[in-house]
């Protein structure tokens, strides 16, 4: 079984990483939250709900964020590490958004499985009727 993770900080700005099963053995995942908790802190990251439990997924975007998309674009021993961590803190192959809206997050989705599976192109378009103001950040 292999694992992608793609981390994306804008169009044309996505970096793909990819592992097998045997990259991820030796590490658990709750080693992988574990990192994840420890770049947080150092990193100064700020939570996105300051009233309740930082949920791990929110690690995941905020050190993503505060690490910078450099150190993704090096893809040195920092940004493998952060994907390894994230595919065995998530359990699954992942994609992360940086700057995205919730809806350009689906659009961009959808556009993709639009245009890589024919049949479901054929019975499907997307007609965006969302506001500017329904548009929220994600992280």
């Amino acid at each position: 079984m292999s694992h992608t993770v793609i981390v994306v900080f804008g169009k044309g700005k996505e970096y793909e990483f990819k592992f097998t099963q045997a990259d991820l053995s030796g590490q658990t995942a709750e080693e992988a939250r574990r990192w994840f908790d420890k770049e947080f802190v150092t990193l100064e990251c700020e939570p996105s709900n300051p009233v309740g439990k930082v949920l791990i997924i929110d690690k995941v975007l905020n050190v993503a964020k505060y690490g910078g998309e450099a150190r993704f674009a090096e893809a040195g021993g920092w940004a493998k590490d952060f994907t390894r961590n994230a595919a065995l803190a998530l359990g699954r192959g992942s994609r992360v958004f940086l700057g995205k809206s919730y809806v350009e997050v689906a659009l961009q989705i959808l556009q993709e499985q639009l245009q890589s599976n024919p049949v479901f192109g054929a019975c499907f378009a997307i007609q965006n009727l969302c506001r500017p103001t329904d548009r929220k950040r994600v992280v």
